[in-house]
């Protein structure tokens, strides 16, 4: 493989990112993103370059790609790459084969310095196979990511489908939660999660992990109950945490009612959680909230067919991201020849 080595200060300038208080317009034009994700939007950019996005404090283990203008706050590291040798995105896909967690010089936070980033070493192949690799990867995550913007686009429209047709309907039935499932607690401990687990395992996290066994085998929907309160859907074999409750209705045929019943009135589910420290619901939290319900099965059978596409997006985006999880590292340590693909 024809690599050169350079010090990550030779590919890129590590630059700070800005409190973003003063800027700060919810209804603005340009992501503010700190080490957690997306906070918030504003008028201003602080980089409007392709550009690398490394964890200064917090969450370190990760980096981000942004092509388009966008701020980050102090505790975001952001990069202006030397385009000269090598390719913005190339930068990335090797940052991203990194565990930067390794690097962590924090003691209760994880934290990362620029003099030991700067020192980091890469093997970087010739820019010719640079731009093939990235022509590689880029449409299979271009497909990632137009699949997620089509889930987003379905679920708005099964969320204002549930607000007009049933929640403001005088017509619909009041029922309790419990009576279209039981709920059910999980089993395993957090600490059950491995790397590369076969079946998906359901934490409290947004993140899904993966365990090496399974105990459902099932369409449900799965509600986080503690910390993060959020809702997730799945079809298959999977397992899930102490403190995830797994609910699979009875009529199957309701599954796409419920889970934008549960998801747009989880605030109100949730609104009664206890603990101090880390929040959490009880079953009885779950059970005894009460929703409209409207047995129409035309409308039922939107829901559903809203939360199979949802469904069938997000197995292809489990291949494609397989795909490309298998794919990239060979690409990048050369053991591929791309030479004479016709790119």
């Amino acid at each position: 493989m024809n690599c050169s080595r350079f010090a990550l200060s030779e590919l890129a300038q590590i630059k700070y990112g800005k409190n973003q208080s003063k800027v700060e317009n919810p209804n603005g034009k340009y992501p503010i993103y700190g080490t957690g994700g997306l906070m918030s939007y504003t008028d201003e950019f602080l980089y409007d370059k392709p550009s690398v996005l490394i964890g200064r404090k917090g969450t370190i283990g990760k980096v981000r790609y942004m092509e388009t203008p966008f701020w980050t706050v102090d505790t975001l590291f952001y990069t202006v790459v030397n385009d000269e040798i090598i390719n913005p995105k190339y930068l990335y896909y090797k940052l991203s084969q990194i565990d930067l967690n390794e690097y962590n010089e924090g003691t209760t936070i994880p934290s990362l310095r620029t003099d030991t980033l700067n020192r980091i070493e890469l093997d970087i192949q010739d820019r010719d196979t640079q731009e093939r690799i990235v022509k590689i990867i880029s449409p299979i995550e271009n497909k990632i990511a137009s699949n997620n913007r089509t889930n987003d686009n379905l679920y708005s429209i099964g969320e204002t489908l549930f607000k007009e047709k049933i929640d403001s309907n005088s017509y619909a039935e009041k029922r309790k939660l419990r009576s279209f499932f039981p709920v059910v607690t999980g089993k395993k401990d957090a600490n059950a999660a491995t790397e590369d687990g076969k079946y998906p395992f359901f934490t409290c996290s947004r993140q899904i992990s993966r365990i090496n066994d399974y105990t459902f085998d099932s369409s449900a929907i799965l509600l986080a109950g503690n910390g993060d309160f959020n809702v997730k859907f799945y079809r298959g074999k999977f397992d899930a945490y102490q403190r995830t409750y797994v609910l699979i209705p009875e009529d199957k045929l309701l599954l796409g009612y419920l889970y934008w019943a549960i998801s747009i009135k989880l605030s109100d589910i949730t609104s009664n959680f206890r603990g101090s420290v880390i929040r959490f619901i009880t079953k009885g939290n779950i059970e005894d909230y009460e929703v409209a319900y409207l047995p129409d099965p035309r409308i039922l059978n939107q829901f559903q067919s809203y939360l199979e596409m949802i469904e069938a997006n997000n197995l292809e985006n489990e291949r494609l991201t397989k795909l490309r999880d298998t794919l990239l590292p060979e690409l990048l340590n050369g053991k591929i020849d791309i030479s004479n693909i016709d790119i």
